[in-house]
Formats: structure tokens, sequence, C-alpha cells
């Protein structure tokens, strides 16, 4: 349901809290489309603190003005990642969803925000000419590659992939090459055991069930064995290395009660996808530039007072659907035709009674 705002004027008397109050219980007993909420733009005086209190009512909370805000457009985080998975589980999720961000947490603790720009940046900057290199960790590679391990030495390493698929004297100087590199080949013993001399920190042995006839207890690397082939194993690798390597710039953490316009300029004035959003210190969502391409605003019925210099701070910006007043009227411009009860009466509230 759209929310309403029911106020009145920026020093508000009793009969300006009074009113909006009594209206918002009007209006949410016979309009039940809409949620109606009595809000005040000035401070109480004493006298008006005191009826609320006699009554046991809960006056109306203050309302600082009727500007959209960045909660209004905020993204929640329901595509949210965790820093420690593969970048294979992150590509899985886009094309799923799609999203034009991801928010990645360590734990319940937040990160940062990927975008999809940082993402094709890491595919575009593994492409170069020189043979890249990933930060590698057996729990992902076990995640992205069905199989089992015969030795898991290291746990961690950083190193490039090699593929074991030339002829073996192109194979081992590749290797010289190159000796840091986990090395993805079919079952080729005399590779491998080329591959183990060189000291290369892994061997994944493709297309296969189990190696069982090859000595591996000199070798302090990992060793792992899977039955998908050198070419899925080789595009795997390269998406097991952990989100967290890839997330890039983070800029300004908005707030939800940052200005609309002013973080619409943020972003705008930035090279990034998206930016946080906090409540406080707390991460509650975020916003991508699609964020503001349609500008809020918040509709508002205004009692006791019409004028914009004495009504809330920014009603010239939003809609006022209504206006139910006792005193003269001023001219207050709207888009649109609106609903005006204005009776020369003693009070707002009297009008707001007879309706």
């Amino acid at each position: 349901m759209r929310d309403v705002y029911i106020t009145g004027h920026r020093n508000p008397d009793l009969d300006s809290i009074c009113s909006a109050y009594g209206y918002s219980v009007l209006k949410n007993m016979i309009d039940k489309d809409h949620d109606y909420h009595a809000v005040r733009c000035g401070h109480m005086s004493d006298e008006v603190k005191k009826q609320f209190a006699l009554l046991g009512i809960e006056a109306p909370p203050y309302m600082k003005d009727v500007k959209p805000k960045v909660g209004d457009v905020m993204l929640p985080p329901t595509d949210k990642v965790d820093a420690s998975s593969p970048i294979y589980d992150l590509v899985q999720q886009y094309n799923e969803n799609h999203p034009s961000a991801f928010p990645v947490f360590d734990g319940d603790k937040y990160v940062g925000l990927l975008s999809v720009d940082d993402i094709t940046s890491w595919f575009l900057k593994e492409n170069k000419e020189k043979l890249p290199v990933y930060d590698f960790t057996a729990e992902n590679i076990s995640k992205v590659i069905p199989g089992f391990f015969i030795k898991r030495e290291k746990e961690s390493f950083r190193s490039s992939i090699l593929a074991g698929a030339a002829a073996y004297e192109d194979f081992c100087r590749f290797v010289h090459e190159n000796c840091n590199s986990v090395v993805a080949l079919g079952y080729r013993k005399r590779y491998i055991e080329h591959a183990m001399a060189m000291k290369v920190p892994a061997i994944i042995i493709t297309t296969r069930t189990k190696a069982e006839d090859i000595d591996f207890s000199s070798y302090d690397g990992t060793v792992y064995v899977t039955e998908l082939g050198t070419a899925e194993v080789e595009r795997r690798l390269r998406m097991s290395p952990a989100i967290s390597t890839i997330i890039g710039k983070q800029g300004k953490k908005l707030q939800v009660t940052d200005l609309f316009d002013d973080a619409k300029e943020e972003l705008a004035s930035s090279q990034l996808r998206g930016l946080s959003v906090f409540d406080g210190d707390e991460f509650v969502g975020y916003v991508t530039r699609r964020c503001f391409l349609n500008r809020p605003a918040y509709d508002v019925i205004l009692v006791y007072n019409h004028e914009v210099g004495q009504s809330i701070t920014g009603i010239e910006e939003a809609p006022a659907i209504e206006l139910v007043d006792h005193h003269r009227l001023d001219a207050l411009k709207t888009s649109l035709p609106i609903f005006i009860d204005a009776e020369p009466l003693g009070s707002t509230c009297t009008i707001v009674y007879q309706q």
C-alpha cells in the first residue's frame, strides 16, 4: 500500500497536531488502499505534549521534509554473496537473476559492493596476453570441480594454470618455464611424475576416477582427481578464486536519509555502477544508476495550513492530494485536481469531526 503523510503548520498548535492525527485515523478507517501517517513538521509546545499525554496517545512523529530520499529507491540485499565463495558460484547466480550488483559479506559482516563492471573487468583482465595468475584454495577447487583429493598439502597458493596436452618434450619445457602452475592433465604417468619433480603446487588428474599406481608420497603439493575433461577443468579453475579477489573500488557510503538528488549526483559523477546504503553503521541495501531513472514523490495531505512557506519543507516538490483548512486559501499550485475542504469554522478539528 502507498503511504500518505498528513501534516500541518511548521509551528504546530493543538489544532494543527490534533487535526492531522484525527484525520489520519479517519482516513485509515475509510480507505484500505493506503496507509495514512500523521506527522508534524515542527516542535510541539508543552501544552500540546500535555494533552497527548493525558489521553495516552502517542503524538505524531517529527518529519523533517517530504523530499525523496535514498531509502525510497534503494534495493534490498537479496542477491548477496559470500566473500570466500568461488567466482563460479557468482557467475551461476548472475545467470539466474541478472542483478547489476552483488552485496558481498564475510559471514554477517558487510565487505563491499561487487558490480557487473568488476566481473567484466576481471574476465577481460585474465584474457590479456600475459599468463594470468590466480589465488587458489583447495576448498574452492573442490567446490567447483567434482572429485576427490589424493593429497591436500597446500590449502592455498597463488599460481597460473597449465594444461598437460602437448608432446612430452614441449610439456617439460612449459613446466620448466611456468613451474608455479596448477597442472591439469589426463592420466599420463610420465607427465605427472615430471610435474611432481618440478614441484608444481598442484596437479589435477582429469577424466579419471582413481590414480592408484602413482607414488605421491614424496610430493608436497596437492593432488586432485576428477572425471571432468581437461578443458572443463581449466574453465572452472579460472572461476575458483574467492569472490573477494575481484571486488573493485568502493564509492561513498550513502545513508537512507540522504536526499535523492544528492545521491544521484554522487553516483553520476563517479565511474561506479552502484553505491552502498547504510542506516547508521548497518548496511541495509544499495542503489544503482537504474534506481535514479524515476524521481519518487511523497503523497501529502495538508491540514490547518497550506501556505508553502509555513508547510513542511519540500511540499512544492510533493503532490498535495488533499487540503483541509479553516483559514483563507493561498495560491498552492498542484499538477492535478485535489480534494479541498475549506470552511469558515473555529478549528480544523471541527471540519475533520464533521467528515
